[in-house]
């Protein structure tokens, strides 16, 4: 598989995405309601050991965050079929999921999107948040 495959199959499956950088883009679409996913091919030390890596934004962490707040995603990622929940940053909690680029197939790609796709749902059913926040860092 290669980026060139990767636009294909995003294509095939009428995502809207654009290219942000050579091997790095963003499916986007305001009027699903759902968040941006990043999808990008993330070197290895090892030649043809890459992995294509999803992300999300899901939240801004609250500064009052205490110790329930994280146990509640560690939770959520029971109920998720690919991928985790996890802090990009100190204040940014983010899903991501990778596959690996060399044995990678459209099913594994589509799958691993729809799973990006069920997690912010999860997400929502929990905490109550509107969709039109998500996906986009909020400081």
């Amino acid at each position: 598989m290669t980026a060139e495959h990767i636009e294909q199959l995003m294509t095939r499956m009428n995502l809207p995405w654009k290219q942000v950088v050579k091997n790095m883009w963003n499916i986007d679409d305001p009027d699903d309601n759902l968040p941006g996913v990043s999808v990008s091919i993330e070197p290895r030390r090892k030649p043809g050991r890459e992995l294509v890596k999803f992300v999300t934004f899901i939240c801004d962490v609250p500064h009052d965050a205490g110790p329930e707040f994280f146990m509640e995603f560690l939770r959520l990622n029971f109920r998720v079929d690919h991928g985790t929940f996890a802090l990009e940053s100190k204040s940014e909690m983010c899903y991501i999921d990778t596959l690996e680029l060399a044995n990678m197939d459209p099913n594994e790609f589509e799958a691993t999107f729809r799973s990006m796709q069920n997690a912010a749902r999860t997400f929502q059913d929990k905490f109550d948040i509107d969709f039109y926040t998500m996906g986009k860092p909020q400081f």
